[in-house]
Formats: structure tokens, sequence, C-alpha cells
């Protein structure tokens, strides 16, 4: 079964990042003669026994009684250097009766003491770890460390090895695999048959631990290159996006396919996709992102349950449509256009994504509007067609002119001021109508009007009609 590959540039990455740290000012394995070790301390509120020594550990168990006990570290010099870092490996047991589990610091000697972190794992493990940034403390000269323990029933917290070096943790790219080749946007369709279960280079697969942000065997990003897809829209494939069918090691990961894009001769920034979930949550992993640099994310659809009309469409094929313009980037060049997700359960069963027909540019269809029996005391009807199944949309118009105009969905080809006519949702076919009586006194008047798809923070606009009220 072919599975990701970090590419060359995240690898040498990783490994400066794992290159032998020149200044260790703390390494602590909890396993010498006595508890706590020497220089360390513990603060005990005197309900209980408090921190314990454990098997090369120090444990804090489920002790009964309003327990708020530190265990707090001999005092670091940060003034040697100008980079920190903080390396925690610790266990978890009967987390989900956990109060408070923190990693504090203090400045003043351990008179008072700021949170750094907060445990918040919600399962129980072995060999967790935690890495912190600590060199914004540079320059201080005596600097404390207290694991902070907050409870009393069930929660056991175990620090195995605390570690501070000159090595700050290097935080991994949100997506670490990257398209090396770019398409043109415009007319772009993937249907996913063509592949034949073939990553080309204009697209990177990324299967990853959603806490890592490393690869993880377990994530089900496939257009088929792992296995025949399980649901498509049209022909056979599709892409498919959550925990490995089948799997019971229910554990939260995160999936995107990317798209390396072209915007040379780009005139129609629109998009639209097939979806079909299996019981979304919302995560900030889920949507439709862009990217210029592959870095920084600008979300254009987010929360798959939602953009595909709710619960009540469950395993359905539903139609969202998007426009990059929403984002407020410039594209010039090249970029980056990421479908992704994350979840805790397998795909199919309770969570998961699927996508198919991702048509860009010219290849989306248009919002076409138009305007019939447009007569002074009349019924004129207004319709849209070409909008997302259920996407809600506004009916604008302006007596002032062609515009463009500046509205909360971007620019209008409708002058100002400008009102709103109508707000309606589309229907399953992705048309609305409006049936509207045209006051007589209009008769003769020039109606400038245009109709919006919201979506999200933007829009996308219809052709704009310019109607002499007859």
């Amino acid at each position: 079964m072919l599975r990701l590959l970090l590419p060359s540039s995240v690898v040498a990455l990783l490994l400066a990042a794992a290159a032998p740290a020149q200044n260790v000012l703390l390494d602590e394995h909890f396993d010498g003669a006595s508890f706590p070790p020497t220089d360390w301390v513990e603060l005990n509120n005197g309900v209980s026994l408090g921190w314990e020594a454990g098997v090369s550990r120090a444990v804090h168990a489920d002790w009964f009684g309003a327990n708020d006990n530190r265990l707090v570290s001999p005092s670091l010099d940060l003034s040697t250097g100008s980079s920190f870092g903080f390396h925690l490996t610790y266990d978890q047991l009967f987390a989900r009766y956990r109060d408070q589990n923190e990693v504090e610091i203090s400045l003043d000697g351990g008179a008072t003491f700021d949170r750094l972190a907060v445990i918040d794992t919600p399962f129980d493990g072995v060999g967790l770890e935690l890495d912190l940034d600590l060199s914004a403390y540079a320059g201080q000269p005596d600097v404390l460390l207290a694991f902070r323990y907050v409870g009393d029933f069930a929660n056991e917290w175990s620090v195995d090895r605390v570690v501070v070096d000159d090595q700050p943790p290097v935080t991994p790219p949100r997506w670490p695999a990257l398209p090396t080749t770019f398409i043109p946007w415009e007319g772009y369709c993937e249907r996913f048959d063509a592949l034949d279960g073939v990553v080309p280079p204009h697209v990177a697969v990324n299967a990853l631990d959603a806490e890592t942000r490393q690869p993880d065997i377990e994530a089900w990003c496939n257009l088929g290159q792992n296995a025949p897809s399980m649901v498509s829209f049209s022909g056979v494939a599709a892409l498919e996006m959550g925990l490995e069918p089948g799997s019971t090691n229910f554990h939260r990961v995160a999936n995107a396919l990317i798209f390396g894009f072209d915007a040379t001769g780009m005139q129609n920034t629109a998009f639209e996709l097939m979806v079909w979930q299996s019981g979304e949550e919302l995560d900030p992993d889920d949507g439709v992102f862009l990217s210029v640099d592959g870095l920084d994310w600008v979300p254009l659809r987010t929360d798959w349950e939602r953009v595909t009309g709710g619960p009540q469409y469950l395993r359905e094929w539903r139609r969202v449509g998007g426009d990059l313009a929403t984002a407020g980037l410039t594209l010039s060049g090249n970029f980056y256009l990421a479908v992704s997700q994350a979840d805790d359960f397998p795909f199919g069963s309770q969570d998961g994504v699927a996508i198919d027909d991702l048509c860009c540019g010219g290849a989306v269809e248009p919002l076409n509007y138009e305007i019939q029996n447009l007569r002074g005391g009349e019924l004129a009807r207004l319709r849209v067609t070409g909008l997302d199944r259920d996407a809600f949309c506004s009916f604008l118009y302006s007596l002032a002119g062609p515009g463009p105009t500046q509205t909360p969905y971007g620019l209008a080809d409708i002058g100002s001021p400008y009102a709103t006519l109508a707000m309606m949702d589309a229907d399953r076919y992705g048309e609305a109508a409006l049936d509207v009586l045209v006051p007589p006194s209009l008769t003769g008047t020039m109606i400038w009007t245009q109709v919006v798809e919201i979506l999200g923070t933007g829009g996308r606009f219809s052709n704009p009609l310019a109607e002499l009220v007859q």
C-alpha cells in the first residue's frame, strides 16, 4: 500500500531540528535515590502525599481531597543564551477525570507562577510529549518550572523526563507535502477517474497525525493510490479523507489534498466541488483553503457539515461552491489550493469526507440571473441559477447606475447607494426565484441589479443586469 513520503526539504528541516543541544540546563529522569531530586521542591497543600517517586518518573496519583500541588524545578539561568526549549515526556491515566495538569513558570523565585501550557489530551497515553519554546525568557537568570496538579479523583499524571536546552521546538508546517508543479487554474476540472490511483506532480497528499503533523499510517487521504474508492459522484473514483477504514485505533488524523495552480490568464476565480460527508464535526482543518506560499492558509469554505446543508444530508452528494476572491489575496503566479479534513473515526463510519468533480474558473457553472416581465404595476419574476444547492443569496438593486460598489461580499456591478430586495435560500437544484410587484411609479426608470451568493465572509456574484421598467 502506497503511503506518503516527506519531501527532502522537510526531512532536512526535521533533521536540523533534531541536532544535539550544545547547552543542556536540565535533564531530569527522576531515577535517583531521593525524591524530590536534588534542588527540586514539592509545594504540597497537605491534603495528600502529592507528588511521589515512581519507577523512573514523578507521579501524582488520584488522591482524594482538594489537591493543588506543585513539583518545582531547580533554578535555571536563561541569561546564557538567546534560544531555549522545554521538552517533556509524560503519561496520562484516567485523563477524562482530569481537573488541571499544567506546566508553569516563575521569574520571582516561586512567589508567583504563570501558566505555560495545559495538558489537555482527551485520551490516556504513555510516552506523550510536550515541547515549548522558552526563548521569550532568554536573559532571565532565575527561572523555575513547575508541574501543577489540581484534582480530587481518578486522574494520574506522571512526569517521565524533563529537558531544558538550547533547542526550541521547530513548529512543523501545517501541510508539509506540497506539489512540485503548477497547472493553469482556468478551466481545470478534476474528476479523479483519469488519475487511475497515481498521484500527479501538481497534487500532493498529506496524511498526518493531527497533533504532531507527522505522517500517520492510519490517516486516509485516498484518491485511489491506497485502495479503490468506496464512494464517488461521477465515474468510479473520488478523494476520500478520514481515519483508515476499519481502524479501531481512534485518534485524530489530518488529511489534505493540495493542488498547485498557476494564476496566469485567470479570468474566473470561482470553483465548485461535490462533497459527501459521513457525520463531520467542525475542525480547524476542515474545508477549502488558499495559500500563496504553502505556509499561511486562508479559509475559503469551512465546516463540511454546514456547507453541505446540515445533518439531514448525511452521506448525500452535495454541490459546494466558492471563490478565490473572498480570500483578499493577490494571485499573479503560482498558488496552492488545499481540500482538507481532520477527524478521529474511520472514513464512512461516523466520520469522513469525500470530494469529487472539483472544477475551477471557466469550468464552473456561472450564476445566471434574469428578469421577466419588468413592468410597472405587474409581477416581475427574478430568477438566478447555478447557486450551490440550498445556498443563501441576496438580490441587490440600485437606481444610481452601474457601479462598481464595495459591498460586504465584494465588488458589485451596481451603483451606490444600493439596497437589498430580498435574501433567500436556493432550492435543491441551485435556483432561487422571486416574484415582485413592481410599483407603477417606477415605469420608465432604469434599475441596476445583481445577485450575490453569500460564501462565509465573501460572495460570488451573478451577471449584472441593467433593465428599464416598462
